[in-house]
C-alpha cells in the first residue's frame, strides 16, 4: 500500500538496495512505476561499494497538487514524520532515522527522545492470562488537540486505531496540562497475543471482537479494549475532572430550571451522566456507551 501511495504523489520511485550474499555485499537498483509490471529493473546484481546493509528510496517528480500542500521547513517535516510513525519511534527496535536538507541534518530518533518521549509513560495490564503493554503519550504540539486515539499494534507496527471520545465522551472537549497547554492523548496497546493474531495484510486481528457462548475463554478485542480504557481513565482523571465538574453543573442547572422531570437521574442514575459529552458549542451529545 505504501508503494501505491508513493505513486499517487510522485511520478516514479527509484530504489537502491544493498544486501549481503554470503560474505559479499551486492547492490540492485529498480524503478517503481505506474506500468503493467509495476517494477522495472533489479534483475542485475553488482558488487557494492558499501559494506553495510542499506536501502535508499528516491521519490521523483513531486506532483504539483501535493507539492503545494507539503510543508517546506525541515523541522516541520521532522515533526510530521515522528507523529505519523509514533508506534515505530516508541519501539525498542526503532532504527536511526535522519532528515537531511542540504547542510541541515536532523536526528529524528534524538528529536523524539527530547520532545516527545518526556511526555510518555508505559504500564502493563492483563486480560485473562494474556499480558499487554500500553504506552501513552501527551502530544503537546498536535495540530488537532481533539484527536485522542487508541492504537492497537502488532510486531512494532500499528494495525488499527479508534477515537477515544466514542468511549470517553469527556474527551470530546479540549484537555490541557497543568500549565494550561492543550494536548492530544495517544495510547498504543501491544502484546504477544496481538503479535500472534494479526492478519497477513496487517490491517486487522484474527480475534473475536465480542465474547460468544462458544468461545467463553477466548480473550476478545472488546476485553482488551475494556481493560485499556480503565487505564486511560485512570491516567487522564486529573485532566478530565474540570470538564466533568463543569458538565455536572450545567446538567444540574438544566434539570432544575428547564427539565425537573429528570431529577431522578441526578439522584439515582448519576453514572448515566458519564455518557453525555460536553460539546464545545454548549450542546449535548449522548455517547453510544
Amino acid at each position: 500500500m505504501g508503494g501505491f501511495l508513493w505513486l499517487k504523489a510522485f511520478d516514479s520511485v527509484t530504489i537502491q538496495s544493498v544486501f549481503r550474499d554470503g560474505q559479499a555485499y551486492l547492490e540492485r537498483t529498480f524503478n517503481f512505476l505506474l506500468s503493467a509490471n509495476g517494477i522495472e529493473g533489479g534483475e542485475i546484481f553488482t558488487p557494492s561499494k558499501h559494506n553495510s546493509l542499506k536501502t535508499t528510496v528516491h521519490l521523483k517528480g513531486f506532483k504539483k497538487d501535493f507539492e503545494e500542500q507539503c510543508p517546506k521547513k525541515p523541522t516541520t517535516i521532522a515533526h510530521k514524520i515522528i507523529e505519523h510513525c509514533l508506534s515505530v519511534f516508541l519501539s525498542d527496535n526503532c532504527p536511526n532515522i535522519f532528515l537531511v536538507d542540504d547542510s541541515n541534518k536532523i536526528d529524528l530518533k534524538l528529536l523524539f527522545q527530547k520532545e516527545y518521549q518526556t511526555y510518555s509513560s508505559t504500564c502493563i495490564f492483563k486480560v485473562g492470562s494474556e499480558a499487554f503493554s500500553m504506552t501513552s503519550m501527551k502530544l503537546l504540539r498536535s495540530s488537532d488537540p481533539y484527536n485522542h486515539r487508541m492504537h492497537y499494534c502488532a510486531n512494532n507496527r500499528e494495525v488499527s486505531s479508534e477515537p477515544l471520545k466514542d468511549d470517553i465522551p469527556d474527551l470530546n472537549h479540549k484537555i490541557t496540562t497543568t500549565d494550561g497547554e492543550p494536548f492530544s492523548y495517544l495510547t498504543f496497546v501491544s502484546g504477544e497475543y496481538l503479535d500472534k493474531s494479526v492478519n497477513s495484510e496487517r490491517t486487522d486481528f484474527n480475534i473475536p471482537k465480542e465474547p460468544t457462548s462458544l468461545l467463553k475463554d477466548i480473550v476478545t478485542l472488546s476485553d482488551i479494549k475494556l481493560q485499556a480504557l480503565k487505564e486511560v481513565r485512570s491516567q487522564l482523571q486529573e485532566f478530565l475532572l474540570p470538564i466533568q465538574e463543569q458538565k455536572r453543573d450545567r446538567i444540574q442547572t438544566f434539570v432544575q430550571t428547564k427539565a425537573p422531570e429528570y431529577r431522578h437521574i441526578l439522584k439515582y442514575e448519576k453514572e448515566s451522566l458519564d455518557h453525555i459529552a460536553l460539546c464545545v458549542n454548549n450542546s449535548w451529545t449522548l455517547s453510544h456507551a
